[in-house]
């Protein structure tokens, strides 16, 4: 676990104590964002990961996108979608199953 896994929990924390709102210094680049936690399964591991990610809707589907903040490699909930498409989303209070796709 590094620097980055501790802010992702930071932020999750943030989310859930704050009814899915992040608004703090501590919540970083997510700060005042549309922020939801995706929950994958490992790959390889099939533990659930808790993956906090800004999200953006378009007409009935809702889009996360797997940038890795900009780096040239896909972030780790990227092959965890590839390798098990059921996910649970986390928003504001509520959480959901959804099937995730690749496009």
């Amino acid at each position: 676990m590094g620097e980055f896994d501790d802010m992702n929990r930071e932020v999750v924390a943030e989310f859930r104590s704050n009814q899915g709102v992040v608004d703090t210094a501590a919540g970083g680049y997510f700060k005042g964002k549309p922020v939801l936690i995706l929950h994958t399964t490992g790959a390889k591991t099939g533990a659930e990961r808790a993956t906090p990610l800004m999200y953006l809707d378009e007409g009935d589907r809702r889009f996360v996108f797997a940038s890795k903040g900009g780096a040239p490699d896909n972030p780790d909930w990227y092959y965890n979608l590839k390798a098990n498409p059921g996910v649970t989303v986390e928003m504001g209070t509520e959480s959901y199953p959804a099937t995730a796709s690749v496009i």
